[in-house]
């Protein structure tokens, strides 16, 4: 986790204003377990919503915000958002899984542009319904059942395989 925190300080200097490095930076706090760092960085994504691209940085911010115990700020941020973002826009589900709405993100996916699909692999705002048969069957609608199953069994064997050192 501090080489994908020292890799985002390098892709801040180059890009500063990309929301999604903020994004990822805030779960990347959350995980090292630096609270107020991640509060801040979600805060940061979801300052102005007129910035684009947003892609899943949204999501991001309020999966931290939720996880580190500021659902009723992950909530308005929600509600903020999904008043941008058209009913058939992506961003809905994956705002919506963030915060903790299964069903209605699971009813709300549609089309994912094919650089967003690895969120619906890795993310573990996805987690609660990884077993959902609806889930199952977005992934087979969105053509990506194959994909998805081979990135969990790689996952799978990330986690019981020793990572080589340089």
């Amino acid at each position: 986790l501090t080489d994908a925190l020292s890799r985002s300080d390098q892709a801040l200097a180059l890009r500063p204003g990309l929301l999604p490095i903020h994004g990822e930076r805030a779960r990347i706090f959350l995980r090292l377990g630096r609270k107020n760092e991640a509060i801040a960085a979600a805060r940061k994504v979801g300052r102005d919503l007129t910035v684009e691209p947003r892609w899943w940085a949204d999501a991001d911010a309020i999966y931290t915000l939720r996880e580190t115990g500021l659902q009723r700020e992950a909530a308005d941020y929600t509600q903020r958002l999904l008043a941008q973002f058209p009913a058939d826009d992506y961003r809905r589900s994956f705002a919506l899984a963030a915060l903790g709405r299964g069903d209605e993100a699971l009813s709300a996916l549609g089309t994912v542009p094919s650089i967003a699909l690895s969120r619906l692999y890795w993310h573990p705002m996805w987690d609660p319904w990884r077993n959902d048969p609806r889930f199952h069957a977005a992934l087979v609608k969105l053509g990506c059942a194959k994909e998805y199953q081979v990135a969990r069994e790689t996952l799978a064997r990330l986690r019981n395989e020793p990572t080589p050192r340089k």
